[in-house]
Protein backbone atom coordinates (compact mmCIF):
# COMPACT_ATOMS: atom_id res chain seq x y z
CA UNK A 1 0.00 0.00 0.00
CA UNK A 2 1.54 3.41 -0.96
CA UNK A 3 0.98 6.43 0.89
CA UNK A 4 -0.77 10.04 -0.92
CA UNK A 5 1.95 12.01 -1.46
CA UNK A 6 2.34 14.78 1.18
CA UNK A 7 3.17 18.44 0.12
CA UNK A 8 6.78 19.05 1.68
CA UNK A 9 6.65 22.82 3.11
CA UNK A 10 9.68 24.90 3.74
CA UNK A 11 9.58 28.22 4.96
CA UNK A 12 9.68 30.31 0.91
CA UNK A 13 6.45 27.89 0.07
CA UNK A 14 5.09 28.54 2.79
CA UNK A 15 5.42 32.45 2.71
CA UNK A 16 4.09 32.05 -1.09
CA UNK A 17 1.12 30.66 0.16
CA UNK A 18 0.34 33.35 2.46
CA UNK A 19 0.74 35.45 -0.23
CA UNK A 20 -1.24 33.71 -2.70
CA UNK A 21 -4.22 33.31 0.09
CA UNK A 22 -3.54 37.21 0.90
CA UNK A 23 -3.89 38.13 -3.09
CA UNK A 24 -7.12 34.92 -3.23
CA UNK A 25 -8.91 37.01 -0.75
CA UNK A 26 -7.90 40.47 -0.74
CA UNK A 27 -7.11 40.32 3.22
CA UNK A 28 -4.12 39.05 4.80
CA UNK A 29 -4.92 35.78 6.20
CA UNK A 30 -5.88 35.11 10.28
CA UNK A 31 -4.27 31.90 12.25
CA UNK A 32 -8.10 30.54 12.21
CA UNK A 33 -7.83 30.51 8.12
CA UNK A 34 -5.00 27.67 8.62
CA UNK A 35 -6.05 26.01 11.25
CA UNK A 36 -8.64 23.83 9.43
CA UNK A 37 -7.81 19.88 10.28
CA UNK A 38 -7.42 18.29 7.23
CA UNK A 39 -5.37 19.24 4.27
CA UNK A 40 -9.08 19.06 2.03
CA UNK A 41 -10.45 21.79 4.12
CA UNK A 42 -7.27 23.33 3.71
CA UNK A 43 -7.23 23.31 0.25
CA UNK A 44 -3.62 23.16 0.00
CA UNK A 45 -2.29 25.52 2.44
CA UNK A 46 -0.08 24.64 5.18
CA UNK A 47 -1.48 23.60 8.68
CA UNK A 48 -1.13 26.39 11.37
CA UNK A 49 1.36 24.02 13.39
CA UNK A 50 3.45 23.85 9.73
CA UNK A 51 3.64 27.74 9.83
CA UNK A 52 4.53 27.93 13.71
CA UNK A 53 7.63 25.48 13.05
CA UNK A 54 9.00 26.97 10.20
CA UNK A 55 8.39 30.83 11.13
CA UNK A 56 8.08 31.02 14.92
CA UNK A 57 4.76 32.97 15.51
CA UNK A 58 1.85 33.46 13.14
CA UNK A 59 2.01 37.23 13.01
CA UNK A 60 6.31 36.81 12.29
CA UNK A 61 5.00 34.37 9.12
CA UNK A 62 2.31 37.15 7.85
CA UNK A 63 4.88 39.70 8.22
CA UNK A 64 7.60 38.15 6.22
CA UNK A 65 5.19 37.82 3.98
CA UNK A 66 5.46 41.24 3.22
CA UNK A 67 2.19 41.59 4.97
CA UNK A 68 0.58 43.07 7.82
CA UNK A 69 -0.64 40.91 10.69
CA UNK A 70 -4.52 40.85 11.64
CA UNK A 71 -4.90 42.14 15.22
CA UNK A 72 -7.92 40.63 16.35
CA UNK A 73 -9.05 42.53 19.38
CA UNK A 74 -9.18 41.01 23.07
CA UNK A 75 -11.74 41.51 25.29
CA UNK A 76 -11.87 44.64 27.24
CA UNK A 77 -14.61 45.63 29.65
CA UNK A 78 -17.24 48.42 28.54
CA UNK A 79 -15.56 52.24 29.95
CA UNK A 80 -16.61 52.46 33.33
CA UNK A 81 -17.02 48.54 33.80
CA UNK A 82 -12.91 48.52 34.54
CA UNK A 83 -12.64 48.47 38.24
CA UNK A 84 -15.97 46.41 38.41
CA UNK A 85 -14.87 43.81 35.83
CA UNK A 86 -11.33 43.40 38.33
CA UNK A 87 -13.17 42.94 41.36
CA UNK A 88 -15.09 40.01 40.32
CA UNK A 89 -12.26 38.40 38.70
CA UNK A 90 -10.31 39.10 42.46
CA UNK A 91 -13.45 37.26 44.37
CA UNK A 92 -13.74 34.40 41.85
CA UNK A 93 -10.01 34.03 42.99
CA UNK A 94 -8.80 34.88 39.64
CA UNK A 95 -5.43 36.50 39.17
CA UNK A 96 -4.87 39.16 37.75
CA UNK A 97 -3.03 39.38 34.23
Amino acid sequence: MTMPSIARWNKPRILEAIRAFAQAQGRAPDYSDFRLKTAEARQGLPSYNTVLTYCGSWQRAVHEAGLTPVMKPRYRPAPGQGQLWIKKRIRRGEEQR
